[in-house]
Formats: structure tokens, C-alpha cells, sequence
């Protein structure tokens, strides 16, 4: 029997304009929480959307500049996220994918995008998967809603986590054990793990687990 959180979830995922790398429209069966992903090129289809004048959040993603390899992200809100996101994208280089996030029945209050900003920024900040562009780290204890909003906020949250690595951003996800408890010996923090092992010709040799989904 499956808990409920191992359900299997239904996401669709609409090429707006056929193109793979063009403006893209993503969507959980049953939730209002609506996302759209767009590149420099699609940019202008994706503000001028109407679901995107609504209030909501939206992240600016790419390279890092600073840090070979690495993602530099901004997280915003807006009471129009199609304002706010061009005139985050005017003052920063560095983005290469552009999302928004408001609902399909437009139910987002400032409040609530306020909070979801602030909860973005921390649990991103948390994962260390990127680098934020955010000036500051709003506190969330400072966003006061209703204690029924935020439980529907979490669980707003909580569809968020499943549906951003689908379209390739997977900054909220948890660093895998072997990366995080750095502290503990290497043996230590693979116990009980199938270990894979390179050997090169030269006597180099790397050893590495699967953990997630990724190898470590």
C-alpha cells in the first residue's frame, strides 16, 4: 500500500509554441498553481501573458559569473509578476531561464507571495544548490498570514519542490548525505551504500554512490 506521500503525481507540461526552447506552460492535475518557463528569446511571449499579470513569484536562473559551474538565481514576487520579472531581468546578466508562478484562478494575495518569496530564499539557501542574487533573506516569521493561508502556502510550497526539477531547476532539492556531512569520514557517510569504482591506467581512482538520483 502506498503513504500518501509516495502517489504518483500527473504533471503537464504544454510547449505554448511547439518548440522545445520555447515558452513552456507547466501544471500539476489538480493544483492552481501555475508555472511558466521561458529563455531570453521567449521572454516577451511569457510577460505578455495574462496569467502572468496576476500576483505571484517568479526566479531568474543561470550561470554563475563568479563560480565556474555553479547557478546564480534571483527569487522575486509581485503584485504583477509580469512587471516585477522584467524589471528584475533588466538589472541582471547572469539569467539564461525566466518563471513565473501564479494560480489559474488568480487566489494569490500580496501576502501570500510575500511569504512564498521569503520561504523560496530560505529553503534555496538551505540546499546550497545555488548561488542567490538576493540582496537579503526576507524572515518569514515577519510574513504574517492567517495560520489556515500558511498551511496552504506549505502545501503550495510543497508542489513547488515536485514540479521546479521537472523543468530543470532543482535549487530546493537537499544536498545528497555525501556532500553535506562533509565532517564524517567518507567510509562513514556511504555506509550501506552500493559503491561504484573507476580505476584509470594512470592509478587514479575514484570511487562514487548513487544517492537520489545522482551519483556523489
Amino acid at each position: 500500500m502506498q503513504s500518501e506521500d509516495s502517489f504518483g503525481r500527473t504533471i503537464q507540461l504544454f510547449l505554448v509554441d511547439g518548440k522545445p526552447t520555447g515558452l513552456r506552460k507547466a501544471t500539476i492535475h489538480g493544483w492552481t498553481g501555475l508555472l511558466f518557463v521561458s529563455g531570453a528569446s521567449a521572454f516577451g511571449d511569457l510577460t505578455a501573458r495574462e496569467e502572468v499579470d496576476r500576483t505571484g513569484i517568479y526566479i531568474l536562473s543561470g550561470p554563475d559569473p563568479e563560480k565556474a559551474g555553479a547557478t546564480r538565481t534571483y527569487i522575486g514576487s509581485g503584485n504583477s509578476v509580469a512587471e516585477r520579472i522584467k524589471q528584475s531581468a533588466i538589472k541582471r546578466d547572469f539569467w539564461e531561464t525566466a518563471i513565473t508562478i501564479t494560480t489559474s484562478d488568480d487566489d494569490l494575495s500580496k501576502g501570500h507571495a510575500e511569504y512564498l518569496e521569503a520561504r523560496l530564499i530560505e529553503q534555496a539557501a538551505q540546499a546550497g544548490r545555488v548561488t542567490l542574487d538576493n540582496g537579503t533573506q526576507p524572515d518569514t516569521s515577519r510574513r504574517r498570514l492567517p495560520e489556515a493561508d500558511v498551511a496552504n502556502m506549505e502545501q503550495f510550497l510543497s508542489n513547488l519542490r515536485i514540479i521546479l526539477p521537472v523543468i530543470g531547476l532543482d535549487m530546493l532539492k537537499p544536498q545528497p548525505r555525501a556532500v553535506t556531512q562533509t565532517a564524517k569520514p567518507v567510509d562513514e557517510r556511504t555506509e550501506g551504500e552500493v559503491q561504484f569504482e573507476i580505476r584509470h591506467k594512470s592509478g587514479v581512482k575514484a570511487t562514487a554512490v548513487e544517492e537520489d538520483g545522482e551519483f556523489v
